[in-house]
């Protein structure tokens, strides 16, 4: 919340307006000023304001009074927030807050070396929630860090813009001044790169439906339509386009929990069978013969039931610690699932987190079938600890699969290399390696992950850390160790003091990419892009 005491300084705000005008003279001669009205009342002395009328307040001078509170949802700085003039409606202005802008990170890469990231405006800690579809730009800066703007795809209505509290938004601002809330939709948003355009898969948590965009000149012609809407679908997608141009997606369905207990999801894919431009051109099957545990959120647990921060969906038990949602963060342990194309279709890694494992299987283009799931790392795996969150996935020239994650409990960074080459065998060849330990909880490795591959062959991996709230980065030489660095009081990189609460990481030849949302020390929220 922006106050007078926390803003402008009494006097400060008068000056901005303008108010030394006199009426029509000197003295307190009142010719010069407009009829405003019978059932106006204009106070009129040498300090008179034309924009004492009806709206603005005005004290005993007949002067606007100071705008005495500005807050959620608008960016109230003294820079933003414009005060009464005749020429903006005699109105106090701010624009809308960017502070949910944006979690559900991820980056693109066009063939020209263009990037982009994708992004979902939850409006956190607005009381009008968004739910807005982002697609940020990602704009070089010489040799300094490069620019990220931002553009909304999805999720604004076509509504009017209406004063709030006594402050209109700013058509100019974000979401062109639209505070009312859309269809929710951007949550859990995969994107990839086809030919010289985009294409970007998410949940439409209005509609329980998987929903499929694309764009060819960075989000200014946007087209869009439903690919899956059978029960509560959509969670946690991935994309990947096949050699031959066709998309996959991987998504989890969710049945909600009428009766106590932890709800169920089936793990789908949809092929295209072609280049994809309507709802018909997609073949949805379930994955696997049968569902699995997912834990709860509050739109899974029906009614009469509540969700526990166990994941259980429970009948009220009174005091139970529940399931807070956060403003929807990426950053939370879910079934994630990550597409990525191989010479002969496409790789698919997923994290179940009711089973606590991560599984892999792979799609043959030329023959149309998927081969059997089989287990990486976890519960399943024999491992003994549950292990596969926030996974990432990269596969390499050799066909070789690459994957980062973290395990859960004792929390470990993990890198899996599958050998491409037998992934013809029941339990192809899996090579495991503990990338970091927490170094004796000096450091807690926490969910995203996300790997990048150098030009020199060198694969690097970051994550968030939990003990510091800030950032892990591991690069590991060619045959070599991992590096591992801690970045959380990295001042060059604007990450000193910054609580890391998402974040998505590309390489491209030697440069690094970091998109963080977080919070600053002084409270601010945002995303913060850096290269190095």
């Amino acid at each position: 919340m922006w106050t007078r005491a926390e803003g402008f300084r009494s006097g400060a705000l008068l000056a901005l307006v303008g108010l030394a005008l006199s009426c029509g003279g000197e003295g307190s001669s009142d010719a010069g000023l407009r009829d405003a009205g019978a059932d106006v009342a204009i106070l009129c002395v040498d300090d008179c304001h034309p924009c004492c009328a009806f709206p603005v307040e005005c004290d005993a001078l007949g002067r606007p009074r100071e705008l005495q509170a500005c807050g959620d949802p608008f960016d109230c700085t003294p820079e933003t927030v414009q005060l009464p003039t005749v020429e903006n409606g005699c109105a106090y202005h701010a624009p809308l807050t960017r502070a949910g802008v944006a979690t559900h990170l991820g980056f693109a890469e066009l063939p020209s070396g263009a990037l982009f990231v994708s992004g979902y405006d939850s409006g956190l800690r607005t009381f009008t929630h968004f739910g807005d579809l982002l697609l940020g730009e990602v704009r070089p800066a010489g040799s300094g860090s490069p620019a990220l703007s931002w553009r909304i795809l999805e999720g604004v209505p076509q509504a009017p813009v209406v004063p709030l509290s006594g402050v209109t938004p700013l058509v100019s601002g974000w979401r062109g001044g639209v505070a009312a809330r859309g269809d929710d939709v951007g949550a859990w948003s995969a994107m990839a790169a086809i030919g010289d355009g985009l294409a970007l898969v998410y949940y439409d948590r209005t509609a329980g439906a998987l929903r499929y965009g694309s764009t060819r000149d960075a989000g200014l012609a946007w087209s869009s339509h439903t690919v899956d809407d059978a029960g509560d679908a959509g969670r946690y997608p991935g994309l990947a386009f096949m050699l031959d141009g066709r998309p996959v997606i991987a998504s989890w369905t969710a049945v909600a929990r009428t009766q106590p207990g932890v709800p169920e999801a089936s793990l789908r894919v949809a092929t295209a069978n072609g280049p994809t431009t309507s709802s018909a051109d997609w073949s949805v099957i379930d994955l696997l013969p049968t569902p699995s545990p997912l834990p709860c959120d509050a739109a899974l647990c029906g009614p009469g039931l509540v969700c526990l921060a166990s994941g259980e969906c429970v009948a009220d038990p009174g005091g139970a610690p529940r399931f807070v949602d956060d403003g929807h963060q990426a950053a939370l342990v879910r079934n994630v699932t990550q597409v990525r194309p191989t010479a002969s279709g496409v790789a698919l890694v997923w994290f179940d987190a009711g089973r606590g494992s991560l599984f892999g299987s792979a799609f043959d283009a030329v023959n149309g079938t998927w081969r059997a799931a089989f287990a990486i790392d976890g519960l399943d795996a024999s491992a003994g600890v549950g292990a596969g969150a926030g996974a990432s996935l990269l596969v390499d020239a050799q066909g070789d699969w690459h994957i980062s994650y973290v395990t859960l409990g004792v929390a470990t960074l993990r890198y899996a290399r599958v050998d491409g080459a037998t992934l013809g065998n029941v339990n192809p060849d899996i090579v495991i390696e503990v990338v970091d330990d927490g170094g004796s909880g000096a450091r807690v490795p926490a969910v995203p992950t996300q790997l990048g591959r150098h030009a020199s062959g060198e694969v690097s991996v970051a994550c968030r850390d939990a003990a510091t709230v800030g950032v892990l980065l591991a690069r590991r030489a060619l045959g070599g160790a991992w590096n591992v660095m801690l970045l959380a009081d990295d001042a060059e990189l604007g990450l000193a003091g910054r609580a890391v609460l998402d974040l998505a990481f590309h390489v491209q030849g030697e440069d690094s990419y970091l998109v963080t949302y977080g919070e600053e020390p002084a409270g601010e929220l945002g995303a913060r892009l850096v290269r190095f």
